[in-house]
């Protein structure tokens, strides 16, 4: 099921976001939220970025904030392993 489409988001370095939501099955998750997720560059856009959260309550914003501050853990612990 299609949920929702913003057409367009911002974040704090001015980037323009255009966000899709969709609500169903995925693989074996019977329900699921996926954020689709494509940075305006130009006339076009950049590669998409794929979200997955099986807490269908949160927003796309919520899941794209959870998202972006794990990523920071994570790319932390990368370069700290390598140390």
């Amino acid at each position: 099921m299609y949920r929702s489409f913003y057409p367009r988001l911002s974040d704090r370095q001015g980037k323009d976001y255009r966000v899709y939501v969709y609500e169903g099955p995925v693989a074996k998750i019977e329900n699921a939220l996926v954020v689709i997720s494509y940075e305006v560059d130009g006339d076009g856009f950049k590669n998409p970025i794929y979200l997955i959260s099986t807490d269908i309550e949160l927003d796309s914003k919520t899941i794209i904030n959870y998202y972006s501050k794990r990523w920071t853990i994570e790319a932390i612990i990368n370069i700290l392993n390598k140390i």
